[in-house]
Formats: structure tokens, C-alpha cells, sequence
């Protein structure tokens, strides 16, 4: 590629990132406001839900654990006997 080229492309991705990610993008969301994250029903359904945290399997994973002991029948602990316990 030559030496002209280059500096062109270098100067793009600069204009591209300074004006338009830095300025731009966010000048507009702050005027779009709760709009900005509006999402069409339609392709709700259609687009995995998905976390990046993974709060939703850690709640339902808690709550299988509450229901699983809520389930369990109320009786006296068992005992694992000393014997089997790894020293």
C-alpha cells in the first residue's frame, strides 16, 4: 500500500473516531432519550436473550436449590459416619 494511502486510512479511522464516536453518537443519544433503547416486539421474540453477567442462571439456579429444600422432607439430619470421612 503506499506511503499516501496509508496516511489516508490513518486519517478516516481518526475522523471516524474522534468526531462521530466521541461527539456524534453520544449528542444523539442524550436527545433521543428512553427512545434511544426502544426495542420492536417483533424482533424481541426472534433474538436470544442472553447474559453477559449471568444473573439469570445464578436466580434460577438459587431458586431450584429453594424449591428442591422446601421439598425435602422435615426429619432428623442424617449422620455420615466418621469412618467414611476422608482425614
Amino acid at each position: 500500500m503506499p506511503h499516501s494511502t496509508r496516511r489516508r486510512v490513518g486519517v478516516a479511522v481518526a475522523v471516524d473516531a474522534t468526531p462521530v464516536r466521541c461527539l456524534l453518537v453520544p449528542a444523539v443519544m442524550t436527545l433521543l432519550g428512553r427512545s434511544n433503547w426502544w426495542f420492536p416486539r417483533w424482533l424481541d421474540r426472534i433474538v436470544p436473550n442472553f447474559s453477559i453477567e449471568g444473573d439469570e442462571w445464578f436466580r434460577a439456579r438459587d431458586e431450584a436449590a429453594r424449591r428442591e429444600h422446601a421439598a425435602a422432607p422435615a426429619g432428623p439430619a442424617q449422620r455420615v459416619p466418621d469412618d467414611t470421612v476422608p482425614t
